[in-house]
């Protein structure tokens, strides 16, 4: 086990890393997976996890939650999931936010209640290293092939006076060299080029900080290679908290650039299927079929979309019926749209339990015995139900499922409007 800040960003402080080629769609970054297991006592996870919430925003780079799975997720297309799940014992997924990498990493690791405090927040240390790496070489191969934006950006965002005295105030600061997300230093490796001593001091951080945009735009017109190594340790050591501040200012379409392998409303203007709501013959429904059905249609191929859940279908129309009305939307807050839920509900499954059903999804119970939890877990299933419903479809398509899942509360479908088919007599239902 290693845990120093110079080791190889490959080697975990726990468990191992798996690499993917395609996502696990029902995995959500940053929430810690828990497979089934009676080892593991939910109030030490949400004791834990309260905690984190307290300080999330002061330490950690990513925001982490964690969910216990019911059922283990179908891995048969994931082999190397599976078998590593299988060599290490491995009780606990964490999906990795790595926005540089095509691929998809998984930390995999086991834990019980004796070691589960120590080995989160080894996973979680993990976790921090990888998305800062990934997010720093994302920035770096950004801001050298859009030098004009990026150095808008960052002047806007960062006043050198302001960032100088809240960052960098004494000599002790870490925003270069080694930091709790253990970022490799990497200064010593410019020293020849730049012409510094082995120690980086206070004056020589805000020097190379004031020449950032002149050795972007050095670089952007001839290569020149000690702006380069001057780059270089900037984008290596440089306090994650201002690239963050950056990319939170950067409009969708640049973060779009800076994500492109993954990002799903590039996906969406690319994809040709559409999303078709249909009237459903009340002799043909079966199970917990409604009044109307979902269907993906790509091609002449056409394939139905069936949630395990009621709730989480009403749930995904509001998704649809969002997108249609508006297609600049990024979130969808239930709590604002109980009465459209309602409504929606009753009329899919010709009752009345559309109430009782909103306020699963919206109440947060206390169980006997246990803590309060973030959010309803009837709102968790539901946003897993989507994600393993929607992507084994997207899988019969060979499309991505990225544009059409909702992973998460504040996510939304990044589909076009003009692929979705929806009837009028739902839109006159909402209005």
């Amino acid at each position: 086990m290693h845990v120093l800040d110079n080791s190889p960003i490959s080697q975990p402080a726990i468990g191992r890393l798996v690499t993917e080629d395609q996502p696990v769609w029902q995995l959500v970054d940053n929430r810690l997976y828990v497979l089934p297991s009676d080892s593991i006592d939910e109030n030490l996870l949400v004791e834990f996890f309260d905690s984190l919430s307290a300080n999330n925003g002061n330490v950690y780079l990513n925001e982490y939650d964690y969910e216990f799975l019911e059922d283990s997720p179908d891995f048969n297309k994931h082999q190397n999931l599976k078998n590593a799940i299988a060599d290490e014992k491995a009780n606990m997924i964490l999906p990795l936010y790595t926005p540089h990498q095509s691929q998809k990493q998984y930390l995999i690791f086991q834990s019980n209640n004796e070691t589960l405090f120590s080995n989160i927040g080894l996973a979680l240390y993990t976790a921090e290293r990888i998305s800062a790496y990934s997010l720093r070489e994302a920035m770096s191969v950004y801001a050298k092939n859009n030098v004009d934006d990026f150095c808008e950006i960052a002047r806007n965002t960062v006043d050198t006076r302001t960032f100088i005295k809240e960052r960098i105030s004494d000599a002790t600061s870490s925003i270069f060299g080694p930091s709790f997300y253990g970022i490799v230093p990497g200064g010593h490796i410019s020293n020849e080029l730049l012409g510094i001593d082995e120690v980086v001091t206070f004056r020589k951080k805000k020097k190379l900080l004031e020449r950032m945009e002149d050795n972007l735009r050095k670089y952007g017109k001839n290569k020149d290679p000690q702006a380069e190594a001057e780059l270089t340790a900037i984008f290596k050591n440089i306090d994650i908290d201002i690239l963050l501040a950056i990319y939170s200012k950067m409009p969708t379409k640049q973060r779009e650039m800076l994500c492109y392998n993954v990002n799903p409303h590039k996906l969406a203007e690319q994809s040709c299927v559409k999303l078709k709501i249909s009237m459903v013959d009340p002799k043909l429904r079966k199970g917990n079929d409604g009044v109307f059905r979902l269907f993906f249609e790509k091609n002449n191929k056409s394939e139905f979309v069936h949630f395990k859940r009621v709730e989480t279908f009403v749930l995904y129309l509001m998704y649809i019926i969002d997108k249609y009305k508006n297609d600049n939307v990024d979130t969808l807050d239930i709590k604002q749209h109980k009465d459209q839920f309602v409504k929606l509900f009753n009329k899919n499954y010709s009752g009345m339990y559309g109430e009782a059903s909103y306020d699963k999804l919206t109440i947060v119970k206390k169980e006997p015995g246990k803590k309060m939890s973030k959010h309803p877990k009837p709102l968790l299933l539901c946003h897993t139900d989507i994600c393993q419903t929607i992507g084994s479809v997207c899988e019969k398509l060979q499309e991505s499922a990225l544009p059409y899942i909702i992973k998460t509360p504040q996510d939304h479908i990044s589909v076009l409007k003009s692929n979705i088919i929806i009837p009028q007599e739902i839109l006159d239902l909402v209005k």
